[in-house]
């Protein structure tokens, strides 16, 4: 077996030795051997499709969590991984869009600035109960199976779920 150093496997999968290491620390693309002497990082040749990948997913600004979530699927779900993925950055680019052509508009001195009208109301005195939970999306049909029943043995006392369960999510 040819083994490639780090530099040439680098080289040939368009990314720096640096991003090498860190990818390898995230088992994104782990190195075929490392010497235990010296340290040094071997490839082989059948790991260039993989780092490959990874540089064109980076090239998306992909983060590495998405990254490590579609590398390792089958084509089919990571095809699907990638176009959700990308329809939520589409979405957060338009959002985006908009603010840089309101923020021209302001820095041009084309209209005043528009604020939104405040509303307060009383609210009267309820018992809240919550979960805070940090999962990943394979966790998640798993964790609202289980979510209401352990809100409901925490707080017998309440009546009920009141007002409309909701889910706060960072993607």
């Amino acid at each position: 077996m040819a083994w490639m150093t780090i530099g040439e496997f680098s080289s040939r999968a368009r990314l720096s030795p640096k991003a090498l290491r860190i990818y390898a620390d995230l088992g994104l693309v782990v190195p075929a051997e490392v010497d235990p002497a010296s340290g040094y990082r071997r490839y082989d040749e059948s790991q260039l499709e993989r780092a490959r990948l990874v540089a064109l997913l980076r090239r998306l600004d992909m983060p590495l969590a998405g990254i490590a979530d579609v590398i390792d699927r089958d084509p089919a779900e990571a095809a699907g991984t990638l176009a959700r993925w990308w329809e939520q950055a589409q979405a957060v680019m338009a959002e985006r869009g908009a603010l840089v052509a309101y923020i021209q508009s302001r820095l041009a001195g084309e209209g005043k600035p528009v604020m939104k009208d405040i509303a307060v109301r009383a609210v009267p005195e309820r018992k809240i109960a919550s979960i805070t939970r940090h999962i990943t999306s394979g966790e998640a049909d798993e964790f609202f199976a289980t979510a209401f029943p352990r809100l409901r043995a925490v707080v017998p006392g309440l009546p009920g779920i009141g007002g409309v369960p909701f889910v706060v999510y960072y993607g």
